[in-house]
């Protein structure tokens, strides 16, 4: 079963970090990414820094669905993905099976950022216009409402 076919399972600790052999083959899997100090990365560049954060609320919808989490940061029009398992301190199989899944939403690849495409039938759909939604007399919230 390809990557980006399997859906990552919840990971509490208690298991080892995959080893260097299983690094090395889980990265012929997916697209450009590297490891280095335990982690996989991969830098993506859009053409602004709107196309950036809406790819972002893509990649959100994506990881709340499979209940794994890349670190991330925003350089304008470009975002450097970090991925590694927490609980066992490196790399599990659920770093490649979010990555495959990014590397499908890669907008460079592809017009469309269509997440349904990605067995994840959970992931909801964003607009990145929603934020324009808040009224700008209100300010911006930090409670979580809008």
């Amino acid at each position: 079963m390809r990557l980006r076919e399997k859906r990552c399972v919840p990971c509490e600790g208690g298991v080892e970090p995959l080893s260097k052999p299983e690094t090395k083959r889980l990265l012929g899997e997916v697209d450009g990414w590297k490891e280095k100090e335990k982690k996989i990365r991969k830098t993506l560049t859009f053409p602004d820094f709107r196309a950036a954060m809406a790819f972002l609320g893509k990649v959100a919808d994506l990881a709340e669905a499979e209940g794994h989490h890349p670190d991330f940061c925003v350089h304008y029009n470009r975002v450097d993905f970090t991925l590694w398992t927490h609980a066992i301190g490196g790399l599990s199989e659920n770093d490649f099976i979010l990555a495959s899944k990014i590397d499908a939403l890669d907008a460079s690849k592809t017009d469309a950022l269509d997440a349904s495409r990605l067995d994840a039938s959970d992931v909801s759909k964003t607009d990145a216009s929603d934020a324009s939604k808040i009224e700008a007399s209100e300010g911006p919230r930090f409670d979580g409402r809008r």
